[in-house]
């Protein structure tokens, strides 16, 4: 027998009556069809549990930081990316590279962009992206890399391979020996500095939220009501 677990963000839903175990995330209840802040709370939750069942105390204060770091930089963030759009136009395709933990976010940050503002976007694994999806990049392509763990090698060489195609790169983060300038090139949240790699995997959410959200306002898209897409899906 399997025992089952479920996260869910609405009280009474429906696969909470299937599953051995279920948490509910309070007060995060989606009001927009796009998945946002009940996406975030759902994987910072599981996250707060099996930090706390493997008893990783240093790891579960180092989250507490991440809010603190967050709450302080969020606003500043979002100007940030509100300047970017200003100063650099817009983009056609969107490429979201992340290894590890942050392939799944790089996955995520992917279908944001699709569902919100219908801009052609694709995940890959960092290491996967030049055996050939490489061939879909351009001068009007953005492509948005995840925090970069210190076991990831050559890294900079694979940077830089993409911005000799002429894309726009934003890297979150610059720790980790990446010392790269180049005028296609800015970096967000340049200061953070986190010694466990899922922590610091989760300041990369607000990054491709605010990203998708500014990229739908400019298209003059609804970002809460994406074209095709209902609240629930029904099988």
């Amino acid at each position: 027998n399997v025992t089952t677990f479920t996260f869910s963000c609405k009280e009474n839903n429906t696969i909470s009556k299937f599953s051995d175990h279920h948490f509910l995330c309070r007060g995060v209840t989606e009001k927009s069809i796009v998945m946002t802040v009940s996406f975030s709370s759902m994987l910072i939750a599981y996250c707060m549990i099996l930090i706390k069942f493997l008893d990783k105390k240093k790891m579960l204060e180092e989250f507490k930081c991440l809010i603190e770091y967050l709450n302080a930089n969020i606003a500043i963030l979002y100007d940030d990316i509100e300047n970017y759009f200003k100063n650099n136009g817009t983009f056609n395709s969107y490429f979201v590279l992340g290894s590890g933990f942050n392939y799944g976010l790089a996955v995520e940050a992917d279908l944001k962009m699709k569902e919100m503002s219908q801009t052609p976007s694709y995940s890959y694994h960092l290491y996967e992206f030049n055996h050939g999806p490489k061939s879909l990049i351009n001068e009007e392509s953005l492509c948005l890399i995840l925090t970069l763990s210190k076991d990831l090698f050559k890294k900079e060489e694979i940077i830089k391979e993409i911005l000799d195609l002429e894309s726009k790169v934003l890297i979150i983060g610059r720790g980790n020996n990446i010392n790269i300038s180049d005028n296609n090139l800015k970096y967000l949240f340049p200061d953070f500095n986190f010694s466990f790699d899922i922590v610091g995997s989760f300041i990369n959410i607000p990054v491709f939220h605010i990203l998708a959200y500014i990229k739908t306002i400019k298209k003059n898209l609804n970002p809460d009501k994406p074209q095709n897409l209902n609240y629930t899906v029904v099988i």
